[in-house]
């Protein structure tokens, strides 16, 4: 199931957040980590709506076993 992260007016802070959930990057303060974790195992799209960007991402258990 996918879920709304966030809407982003600016397309590129968008990207940038979903590359950082992608790969597990931390979001925020490097110190607190990140809830996307294991690294690889949430899949992530964007899409234009009236006024920026939206993110949806989802957990993706079968790349999580694939380790």
């Amino acid at each position: 199931m996918w879920l709304v992260v966030g809407d982003y007016r600016n397309s590129v802070s968008a990207e940038n957040l979903a590359r950082r959930i992608r790969t597990g990057y931390p979001i925020g303060n490097r110190t607190d980590g990140t809830p996307y974790q294991p690294t690889g195992s949430y899949e992530v799209r964007t899409e234009a709506v009236e006024g920026g960007t939206r993110v949806h991402a989802r957990y993706n258990p079968r790349k999580d076993n694939a380790r």
